[in-house]
């Protein structure tokens, strides 16, 4: 009887997996899933597929279809999160590696498939290629002798290496895409586990990937291997070289051929290739495929331990996370670092070299945070401005992987905004729990009863308390960083970060408590992208993608100390460059708007996602300290697109219609004077100020303004030159949506 498979993931990787199955006589295709319609869509016009099953809902398509086992060949950022739901449903699972993105997911996937009596194998292909079978079978008889060293080099042009399309954009894509299954062949060739590690990722010169494309490093094993290896997916021709050296002489592959020569007689001898499956021989991305099938259809009807198990998988995710740390922090790291104590226990694994979880000689902890209250805590991660139509496609094509993660694990959803009409009332909303007319944040300038001029709005006057405020009366601990149109509040129980790292202030910077101020100044220094109002005219678009990705840095570096330092059971925290990263940087990523430059500086075709990858990976590092008794919220209060606003015409078409009246309109004869008669300097200075360009302007306000000062100025000019007698109704603009407000009797002087 034949297996029945769901293949879930038909881009790239998955399309090769339909191929090798359709032609295994053990097996049956029953059913694909995949989240893009138009992927399923090519299938089903394969030949064979005609009569198939597709799904773009992966439970619903475990829920209806009669399968046995699922074939997991998604972006390797969803791997976990898909072997967990077939695991939950009853299915035997293969899955692409990794097993996961991290080793914390891993352990808890190995040791859900433990609890359920559920065969879980990872499809590491490499070490079933005929060239490492048979170099193995000569290291088992002991050709060499003992191994003294092993140099390997990977070099790949780009038709050597079939990938997704989001790869290019994936962190380290030569770690997590080929190294790692470089580290399972490791294993596999000399018997042993790791032990330490010593390497870097990088980019090379000319590469068209968003970040490391090359690695280097030197490899240590428990038996005492050493290997120096090398690789990149940039190179100028396909080359591969495995090189042996033992105290007898020395194996050597290219993966066509395999060679040995001793050291007695010095010639190399061509050696056969040992037989493997029919379809196994190279070239890749075959090569490999029918062995594991083969031992997957043992494991899932005899029982049968795979070679390549959840829990052995987790020691070649070690090695990926040690050259993480190495690359981090310059050194050498031991594998028993990148473990802690829950995660050996959870995949009931043991150090190979029998050392304890050591650093510095202190016992290892896993990452915790303290509560001040019992224990359940939630973390409110911001994005300000954020639009979701970038985020799901970004997240669909593999940029925001951490994102996904979040989406697939947990409730997602698009939420009723008030953004729609007046976009700055949707944090006050999210943070109040009630609407603009009841909070009354609902613009940057608010009119004021007795007042010609309007005033920025004041939170704490709202008459709807933020809920960390009823937080904080009911005993409760809060860290706030960076919220929105927020101020600080006295007598608070936590911790307030106030306008750091915001893009437009509503208040003075503030952080307390004051102990707090020095803390953050002395470890981390300034946040170093400016805010709106420095900013004035269209900014060096490579400085400003550049000082923004900075931002989010230090803002990810403070977020991930204070949650380690500060008691709290409410840590919300707002990252607001994707705000100024969409007013500034759009017109590079959209080609339709016209101010998109005809000849793009490729490096910089991708600025504003480069500020929201930054942010996923932000994010990523944060979650690693996030325990399971953390609730973890994402919010965009709003999003942002093409600005296409008519909001400019709006004081025009008042005038044209009656209703608005300013100095220097046809048939004023009043000067503009607010009682009728007399000179008015405030509207004399209000025609000076329009006659000087507006880069003089900015230069002058930034070099001799106060940030307060130039708050007042500003909100004078709004309505400077306005002849209140003669208007009925009046403009308040911030050049993204009309503000008209009545000029009524007894409300307005």
């Amino acid at each position: 009887m034949s297996i029945r498979i769901v293949h879930v993931g038909v881009g790239v990787r998955g399309r090769h997996w339909l191929d090798v199955v359709a032609s295994h006589p053990d097996f049956v295709s029953v059913a694909c899933v995949d989240r893009d319609q138009k992927a399923l869509d090519e299938v089903r016009a394969l030949p064979g597929q005609e009569h198939g099953r597709f799904y773009t809902d992966y439970e619903k398509a475990l829920a209806e279809v009669e399968a046995d086992a699922v074939l997991i060949a998604t972006p390797s950022f969803l791997h976990g999160q898909h072997a967990k739901t077939a695991l939950e449903a009853g299915l035997a699972v293969l899955v692409e590696k990794p097993l996961a993105p991290g080793l914390e997911e891993a352990a808890a996937t190995v040791a859900l498939a433990r609890k359920l009596g559920k065969p879980l194998m990872v499809a590491e292909n490499f070490r079933f290629f005929q060239a490492e079978r048979t170099v193995r079978k000569l290291l088992d008889e002991g050709r060499i002798g003992r191994i003294g060293s092993v140099v390997c080099i990977d070099r790949r042009d780009q038709p050597s290496h079939s990938q997704g399309p989001w790869v290019k954009g994936m962190a380290d894509p030569f770690l997590n895409e080929i190294a790692v299954h470089h580290f399972d062949s490791f294993r596999y060739l000399f018997g042993s586990q790791p032990e330490s590690i010593l390497a870097r990722s990088f980019n090379p010169p000319g590469s068209d990937y968003d970040d490391g494309a090359a690695l280097e490093g030197l490899i240590s094993l428990s038996n005492g291997v050493s290997i120096q290896y090398s690789g990149t997916l940039v190179a100028t021709r396909y080359e591969y070289d495995l090189l042996i050296e033992g105290e007898n002489g020395e194996i050597r592959t290219d993966r066509k051929t395999v060679s040995w020569r001793s050291k007695a007689d010095k010639s190399a001898h061509k050696v056969p290739l040992v037989e493997v499956p029919k379809g196994d021989e190279l070239p890749y991305p075959r090569a490999g495929t029918v062995s594991i099938l083969n031992q997957f259809r043992d494991v899932v009807t005899r029982s049968v331990e795979p070679e390549t198990s959840g829990a052995d998988n987790i020691w070649t995710l070690a090695m990926v996370e040690a050259v993480k740390l190495s690359q981090k922090e310059g050194r050498r790291v031991r594998i028993d670092e990148v473990f802690t104590p829950e995660m050996l226990g959870r995949a009931n694994l043991d150090i190979p070299n029998g050392g304890g979880l050591t650093n510095g000689g202190g016992q290892r902890s896993a990452t915790g945070h303290r509560s001040a209250g019992n224990g359940q805590r939630v973390l409110f991660i911001g994005l300000d401005s954020a639009d979701a139509v970038l985020i799901e496609q970004w997240e669909k094509d593999g940029f925001l992987p951490n994102i996904a993660r979040m989406r697939a694990g947990g409730t997602s959803g698009r939420m009723g905004t008030t953004a729609e009409i007046l976009h700055v009332s949707a944090w006050p909303s999210i943070f109040t729990g009630v609407t603009p007319d009841k909070h009354g944040l609902y613009h940057a300038y608010v009119m004021n009863p007795g007042d010609q001029s309007p005033t920025r709005p004041k939170p704490d006057k709202t008459p709807f308390p933020f809920f960390w405020r009823q937080l904080s009366d009911a005993g409760r601990k809060s860290i706030v960083m960076d919220a929105f149109m927020t101020c600080p509040l006295q007598n608070f129980n936590g911790s307030q970060i106030v306008e750091w790292g915001t893009w437009s202030w509503f208040s003075e910077p503030t952080i307390l408590p004051s102990r707090l101020k020095g803390e953050i100044e002395a470890k981390f220094g300034d946040y170093p992208a400016p805010e709106h109002s420095k900013v004035g005219t269209m900014p060096d678009s490579r400085w400003f993608r550049d000082a923004l990705i900075a931002g989010v840095e230090k803002k990810t570096q403070v977020i991930k100390w204070l949650m380690q330092k500060e008691e709290w059971d409410l840590f919300l925290a707002v990252y607001g460059e994707t705000h100024a990263a969409g007013h500034y940087l759009w017109h590079l990523h959209d080609a339709s708007y016209p101010s998109h430059p005809k000849d793009v500086d490729p490096s910089l075709r991708n600025a504003l996602r480069d500020v929201y990858v930054a942010i996923d990976r932000g994010i990523g590092e944060i979650l690693k300290q996030v325990d399971n008794q953390t609730t973890v919220f994402l919010v965009s209060g709003d999003g942002m697109g093409p600005n296409y606003s008519a909001s400019h015409v709006l004081e025009q078409l008042l005038k044209e219609m009656r209703m608005m009246a300013t100095t220097g309109d046809a048939g004023d004869t009043q000067k503009g004077s607010r009682v009728g008669s007399g000179f008015n300097s405030k509207h004399l200075l209000s025609r000076i100020r329009k006659m000087i360009p507006q880069s003089i302007r900015t230069t002058v306000s930034q070099t001799f303004f106060s940030h307060s000062m130039k708050e007042k100025l500003a909100l004078k000019w709004l309505t400077a030159g306005i002849v209140w007698e003669k208007t009925r109704a009046f403009l308040i603009s911030n050049a993204n949506e009309g503000y008209v407000r009545v000029n009524l009797k007894g409300r307005e002087p």
